[in-house]
């Protein structure tokens, strides 16, 4: 039985850009039973270590606004609000 993945990419971008590689978490899940054991913090240390290896300045990832907890579990790991996307729903 599963109980936890983490999808993660690395994005290079252009030359002008201060951050030139980005370790970026695409999606991050643990089964609701099995939180607050320490698996979703393994997983994001487990990327973290390959964007290190990799030479990457940052890492980023995005989480709902609504997402209280997942703003929690992230903060609790280092990661800060840097931007705002902001849509417009039809």
């Amino acid at each position: 039985m599963i109980i936890g993945c983490i999808f993660c990419r690395i994005n290079d971008t252009s030359t002008f850009i201060a951050i030139k590689k980005t370790g970026y978490i695409a999606e991050t899940v643990v089964s609701k039973s099995a939180r607050s054991n320490g698996i979703g913090t393994q997983l994001v240390k487990t990327a973290q270590a390959w964007f290190d290896e990799n030479n990457c300045d940052a890492s980023a990832l995005k989480v709902s606004v609504k997402n209280e907890d997942g703003i929690r579990f992230w903060e609790r790991l280092g990661f800060e609000p840097t931007t705002f996307n902001m849509h417009r729903l039809s």
